[in-house]
């Protein structure tokens, strides 16, 4: 899905230097953003009108499947980071990120789906409030030596 990426300078800068912190307060930080992240994004998903429980083929259960990874990964270069996404199949075992991957992008052929963006949008309208929250934390949990 959508990537984030952090644009504020003080959760950048402290995450590229991450052998300084040590991994809870790493992991305090991104699961807080991670978080945040995700609930926006379940937000967005039911503003654009997907999740209509009761309306003929929709059961909802794509919104429950929105989560982001508990666990605390490294790309190649040792960057940390969490995933929010999208897990689990349904009855007919087609997998939910793939359905809202068609929604987030749409689809051409096969039966029009009209792209609405809204997890691109929830990431980019989250950025800045995503990142501050990140900052908040590695700069209080720096200061009282947690």
């Amino acid at each position: 899905m959508a990537k984030m990426e952090t644009s504020g300078d003080l959760p950048r800068e402290l995450l590229r230097h991450a052998d300084a912190l040590n991994d809870a307060t790493i992991k305090a930080a991104l699961e807080a953003g991670a978080s945040m992240l995700e609930q926006s994004v379940k937000r967005a998903f039911v503003a654009a009108g997907h999740h209509r429980p009761g309306v003929a083929r929709r059961t909802g259960e794509t919104l429950a499947h929105i989560t982001h990874t508990r666990r605390v990964k490294r790309d190649k270069n040792g960057n940390p980071y969490v995933e929010v996404t999208v897990t689990g199949a349904d009855a007919r075992q087609q997998r939910y990120g793939a359905k809202a991957f068609v929604l987030n992008y749409g689809r051409r052929r096969g039966g029009i789906i009209k792209p609405d963006w809204y997890w691109s949008t929830a990431v980019r309208n989250n950025r800045d409030r995503v990142d501050n929250a990140m900052a908040e934390i590695i700069a209080e949990k720096l200061e009282g030596g947690d």
